[in-house]
């Protein structure tokens, strides 16, 4: 396995000790007034450039090692993907044989004297476990207690967006939506 690499080297303790002095700085301002208010534009803006300074120092760095982990992740998939696809189909071959034996089990045990139990036994290989499981899908979700409907928030959240303030109304009765205007700030480097 390769030894770590210094992808920034000397450059990335100046750096942390600049981040450590904004992060301060950040913490120790206070808006009063206009003028406080304007103090800390400016002081945004100082961070804004410290963190493109990082961005400059690391991104290529970064790039690089995202396309690096790219091509060796489709590498693998190349050889993986039909392993799975190999896996999923024997898989279902043997579940397969499963419920085949299953029913048969049943007929047998349907067959037998009162109170006498038949047991069910699949032959064993080392390594193959099988689990059994409920399994469910919705024939029809009208008939489905209300408490296991699950809103859409991401359209609720496009309809908010796209009304605003009138957003409640149709999304619903009164009461089923908060709706509030929210402020984000930005900033760009200048």
């Amino acid at each position: 396995m390769k030894e770590p690499v210094a992808i920034v080297g000397v450059q990335e303790a100046a750096l942390e000790e600049s981040v450590s002095a904004a992060v301060d700085f950040a913490k120790s301002i206070e808006i009063h007034t206009e003028q406080d208010f304007k103090y800390a534009g400016e002081a945004l803006r100082m961070v804004k450039e410290r963190r493109k300074v990082a961005d400059t120092v690391f991104d290529a760095s970064i790039k690089s090692a995202h396309k690096a982990h790219k091509e060796v992740v489709a590498l693998k998939k190349k050889i993986t993907t039909p392993l799975d696809d190999a896996e999923g189909i024997v898989k279902k071959k043997i579940s397969g044989y499963v419920i085949v034996q299953e029913k048969k089990h049943d007929k047998v045990q349907a067959k037998a004297e009162e109170g006498i139990i038949v047991p069910f036994e699949l032959p064993v290989v080392e390594g193959i476990s099988y689990r059994r499981k409920w399994q469910a899908d919705i024939q029809d979700s009208s008939k489905l207690n209300p408490e296991y409907l699950a809103p859409d928030l991401k359209k609720i959240k496009a309809i908010t967006e796209a009304l605003g303030a009138r957003a409640p109304q149709a999304l619903g009765e009164p009461g089923a939506v908060r709706v509030w205007l929210d402020t984000t700030v930005a900033v760009r480097t200048i």
